[in-house]
C-alpha cells in the first residue's frame, strides 16, 4: 500500500482505491468536488485488500473506501460501497445532486441501474475469463454483449437530455462514464450517437481526467 498526498492537510478525505472502474467514480467524483484527499492504492493483484489494515476500514475487503476525518461534530466517517460514497460526496460538496425530491430520485436510479446491470455484467465477465481456471471465455463474451445491450437504454436518455438526469451533469454521469469507459474500447458505441457524443463530451472534462489517472 502507498499513500500518494494530495494536499498537506490531515483533516482531509482518505480515499483507498486502485485502478478499477469502481475506484475512478470516486476520484472522478472527489476531483470534480475540488474536495481534498489523500490516495492510498490498494494493490488488488498482491491482495493487499485482505491486509488486517484495510480490513479495518472495510471488512468485506473491497474498494473502494473513504474515510472523512471531518464530516461534522469532530467525527471521522469510515465508509464503503460505490454508490454510498457518491452521495455521500455530492451531499458533503452541495454538489451533482438535485436537491427535489424527484430529480435526486432519478440520480440514484441510475446509479442502482448502473452498479446493478452493467458492473455486475462486467466484473463477472473479467472473472470469468481472467481469473477463473479454466478460463471461460464464451460465458465471459455473453455477459459483456448483456452489457453492451443496456447501451441502448443510455441512449435512448441520452437522445432527450444532455446527461442522465435532465441537462445537469451529476454522479450518476460519473458512475455511468467510468464504466462505460473502461469497457469503450472492447465493446464500441459507434452506433449509439447520443451515447457516443455523452462519452466524448465528459472524457474531456480536466477533473475526469485527472482522476482516471488515480491511483499513479
Amino acid at each position: 500500500m502507498y499513500l500518494h498526498i494530495l494536499s498537506n492537510r490531515t483533516n482531509m478525505i482518505d480515499l483507498y482505491t486502485y485502478n478499477t472502474f469502481n475506484g475512478q467514480q470516486i476520484s472522478i467524483a472527489l476531483e470534480e468536488m475540488n474536495l481534498e484527499y489523500n490516495v492510498h492504492k490498494i494493490d488488488l493483484f498482491a491482495g493487499e485488500q485482505r491486509s488486517d489494515s484495510f480490513l479495518k476500514i472495510n471488512p468485506s475487503g473491497r474498494i473502494p473506501a473513504i474515510i472523512d476525518r471531518q464530516c461534522g461534530d469532530n467525527k471521522s466517517l469510515s465508509l464503503s460501497q460505490t454508490m454510498a460514497i457518491l452521495i455521500y460526496l455530492a451531499d458533503k460538496s452541495g454538489q451533482f445532486i438535485a436537491n427535489n425530491a424527484a430529480d435526486r430520485a432519478k440520480t440514484i436510479e441510475w446509479l442502482c441501474f448502473q452498479s446493478a446491470d452493467i458492473s455486475t455484467n462486467i466484473f463477472n465477465s473479467f472473472l470469468l475469463q481472467s481469473l477463473i481456471k479454466p478460463p471461460q471465455a464464451e460465458t465471459a463474451q455473453i455477459l459483456r454483449q448483456r452489457a453492451k445491450k443496456f447501451y441502448q437504454v443510455f441512449d435512448q436518455q441520452l437522445a432527450k437530455t444532455k446527461y442522465l438526469v435532465d441537462d445537469n451533469y451529476s454522479i450518476a454521469d460519473m458512475s455511468s462514464f467510468a464504466v462505460v469507459h473502461s469497457i469503450h474500447t472492447e465493446l464500441p458505441m459507434d452506433e449509439y450517437k447520443n451515447l457516443n457524443r455523452w462519452h466524448q463530451s465528459i472524457s474531456k472534462r480536466p477533473a475526469v481526467i485527472r482522476g482516471l489517472s488515480i491511483p499513479l
